[in-house]
């Protein structure tokens, strides 16, 4: 399953976890690590909104739509999907980028994500769960893909050149 991802979003400079850090958010790419000053539901928020949607609305038609509603990944674009690895206004909750898995393994305890660069990420959430929310995040990015591409110019205005 992970290795079919990898085809839909390989990308240079991605980013792969946001988590809390004690000066705000801490946004991790394959290319480094940025401090931002703001909470990780707050980045969030703005990568939704550099989207052109609100996360408000997203969670809402996420709701309507499929019936989800505890931990709802976010899909933004094919680059950039997260997927909560625990509850969404927790603010020690860790977002992964599953556009940026290359691998999950199951240790004794833990189970270990790794991310393009080699990046490695320990979950205390089973290898199950884990895969349960991709094909959660999976599911809605099938649906939202499908709207986008579904709308036919014709029926748009005779604005369009």
């Amino acid at each position: 399953m992970i290795e079919g991802l990898r085809a839909f979003f390989l990308y240079q400079d991605m980013i792969t976890i946001i988590k809390a850090d004690p000066l705000g958010s801490l946004l991790v790419s394959t290319e480094g690590e940025k401090i931002i000053k703001k909470s990780v539901l707050s980045v969030v928020k703005r990568l939704c909104e550099d989207g052109l949607f609100t996360h408000e609305g997203y969670l809402k038609a996420v709701k309507a739509q499929f019936g989800f509603r505890y931990q709802i990944p976010v899909y933004i674009h094919e680059q950039l999907g997260l997927i909560p690895l625990g509850r969404i206004r927790n603010h020690d909750t860790v977002w992964i980028n599953v556009a940026a898995i290359t691998g999950i393994k199951t240790s004794s305890t833990l189970t270990i994500i790794t991310m393009l660069g080699n990046q490695r990420f320990e979950s205390s959430l089973s290898q199950a769960q884990i895969e349960r929310r991709i094909h959660t995040l999976m599911t809605i990015r099938d649906v939202k893909v499908k709207h986008f591409h579904s709308v036919s110019c014709s029926k748009w205005p005779d604005l369009m050149l």
